[in-house]
């Protein structure tokens, strides 16, 4: 049979209200259930008999907001009598039903349009929970919206306090546990200055403090991508709240954060970092796309923060599924998939600790990635260890200078014309003729000059498909310029371009160092972001190549001409194939063969 709650919010939509207001409808429908009410009633006195049977709580208090809304529900006067037809059968069957509460509130989430990121299934939140270090005499604390089915899966077995400041779900949630006798205390007052509602991109009132008291065990998971202003201008919010609320957690803080915290490199995400290294002790577990239901692009990982201050952080690679898909399908791969991971045993993913001082010179960047490597990793490693080896920094200029902006009405004069190189247009090992032409003003021509590549360069994608090396031909390039028509890379590319050196020769050594396939993988590795995966300059920069010596350099150099001699000779079998076979299919099609214009 469908849920109670599918059943009337699709009823109630018959009637012309808006889904946001189905769900809390709903709720409080399977509240009523739960009392001995007099069908003969219609639903709004049924609400305030309901209401009554509450018990008074203060302000704040999640139980207030539910009272309020069933003395004075949203339910339009018009249409109170179609609803009270629809919904008080389905109360009465409810009454005598055993509900499954948890479906029930999966699905009301669902149903509720301003969900928001708070779209984790209630399966991935029981698995996700398996993983938390919670001790069963802990008290428990959980924060933000998108904490939601957490809250709800820890109350199923433990007293829990949720601070969440959006009226709908407290409103929504407050209803569901007193129906379901949960023990949820829900607090409407925002987990971060204890101020009245939504918790936005606003300044953080300095002058109060969090309405959270010292508790075992807190589990944040912030809104993702939020600015803040004021005295915190530019601040993110979900690396703000960590340094916030993380000293209230006697046991430990448990927190949801994009990878994009763990690894950029401004002042304030450094500093945070290096801070929790230094004082506290760091356990990261990276985790598979699609936590976030149809926000299933942000990279998130489960960061643990115990108070006693250790020399080593502790990595978890919980990322690698080895099946994916999409929507429900995808949702119980994940927990099955994050129950695994709890289990240990023959299949326990990646993990090691790793020393703090290794991660200070990777600027405390806590991506697991950086630092689980695979068996070809090791075997990079190893090979690097026994070589002579040097920075990329130290024979090579790498420049990333800032887009300049094309002309975007095909009527206006242009006073320059530029090919625009992509990572698309890199194919082994090697930049090809650039698919895409760009015109630009007078007055953007010389900063377009200034992105052109010349003869040597060798580009890298540093964003999006991270790691994509390619060489630009020095015969096309030398003829761009001759035509005045340069050749240009778009901002996801740096140019890594050659200086004379003693250890690396020439360009050509350098690219063919530069374009082996575990270079990529190494890139990938130190490469990270919340929905973009983007590699830091001061990474490629610190990439370590081997030094070759003469002998190797003059060797590589007469393989590498055979290796394009032999390209040449496919590409010209390449053209005889495609012409062999446009011959056949004009014969077997009895078609005139085509003439070839001089």
């Amino acid at each position: 049979m469908s849920l109670f709650t599918s059943r009337l919010c699709d009823a109630f939509r018959h009637t012309g209200l808006a889904p946001h207001d189905t769900a809390p409808l709903a709720a409080a429908c399977l509240l009523a259930s739960q009392y001995a009410v007099d069908p003969a009633d219609s639903l709004g006195k049924i609400f305030a008999a309901v209401a009554r049977e509450l018990r008074c709580a203060p302000h704040h208090d999640g139980i207030t907001a539910a009272r309020d809304w069933l003395e004075s529900p949203t339910i339009p006067g018009v249409i109170e009598k179609s609803i009270s037809t629809w919904s008080l059968p389905l109360i009465g069957e409810a009454a005598t039903a055993v509900i499954d509460w948890d479906a029930e509130a999966n699905a009301l989430l669902d149903v509720l349009s301003a969900r928001g990121p708070a779209s984790m299934d209630m399966a991935v939140a029981d698995a996700l929970t398996e993983l938390m270090p919670l001790a069963p005499d802990g008290s428990c604390t959980c924060a933000f919206g998108a904490s939601a089915t957490i809250a709800w899966s820890l109350s199923r077995h433990r007293p829990v306090t949720w601070f969440v400041s959006e009226p709908e779900l407290v409103t929504l949630f407050s209803l569901l546990a007193v129906a379901a006798k949960r023990s949820l205390t829900i607090d409407r007052r925002n987990p971060l200055d204890g101020t009245f509602g939504p918790v936005q991109g606003e300044d953080i009132r300095a002058d109060r403090s969090s309405p959270i008291s010292a508790v075992d065990y807190i589990i944040t998971a912030p809104p993702i991508g939020m600015r803040l202003s004021g005295s915190d201008k530019g601040t993110m919010l979900e690396g703000r709240q960590v340094a916030l609320l993380s000293p209230l957690a006697k046991r430990a803080f448990i927190t949801l954060l994009p990878d994009g915290t763990l690894f950029r490199e401004g002042r304030a995400d450094v500093s945070l970092r290096q801070t929790l290294l230094e004082t506290r002790s760091v356990a990261v577990t990276s985790l598979p796309s699609g936590i976030w239901g149809r926000w299933s692009s942000v990279s998130t990982s489960l960061v643990t923060i115990t108070p006693e201050p250790t020399d080593t952080a502790w990595f978890i690679d919980g990322r690698t599924m080895a099946t994916q898909s999409v929507g429900r399908v995808q949702s119980r791969l994940l927990a099955q998939h994050l129950s695994g991971l709890s289990k240990g045993g023959e299949n326990a993913p990646r993990q090691a600790r790793v020393p703090i001082e290794e991660i200070a010179a990777q600027n405390f960047v806590l991506t697991p990635d950086r630092y689980l490597r695979s068996h070809k990793d090791d075997v990079i490693a190893a090979a690097l260890a026994r070589s002579e080896t040097i920075l990329l920094e130290k024979v090579a200029v790498i420049e990333r200078s800032k887009a300049p902006r094309p002309l975007l009405d095909d009527a206006e004069p242009a006073a320059l014309t530029c090919r625009e190189i992509a990572p698309a247009d890199i194919q082994d090992g090697a930049v090809r003729m650039p698919k895409r032409v760009v015109r630009f003003s007078e007055a953007e021509s010389k900063r377009a000059r200034n992105v052109s590549v010349a003869p040597g360069d060798i580009l890298v994608s540093i964003k999006g498909n991270v790691g994509v090396v390619g060489r630009v031909p020095d015969l096309d390039v030398i003829a761009s310029e001759v035509f005045d028509e340069p050749w240009i890379v778009a901002q996801s590319l740096a140019i890594v371009r050659w200086q004379p050196n003693t250890a690396i020769p020439s360009p050509d050594i350098l690219a063919l160092l530069m374009t082996a396939p575990w270079v990529r993988t190494q890139l990938e590795r130190l490469s990270g972001g919340t929905a973009i995966n983007t590699l830091p300059i001061s990474a490629l920069r610190g990439l370590e190549l081997p030094v070759p010596d003469s002998e190797q350099c003059a060797a590589a150099t007469r393989e590498a001409r055979i290796i394009a001699d032999l390209e040449e000779q496919a590409a010209q079998l390449r053209e005889e194939i495609n012409a062999s076979r446009n011959t056949l299919w004009q014969k077997l099609w009895q078609l005139e063969p085509e003439s070839h214009e001089e």
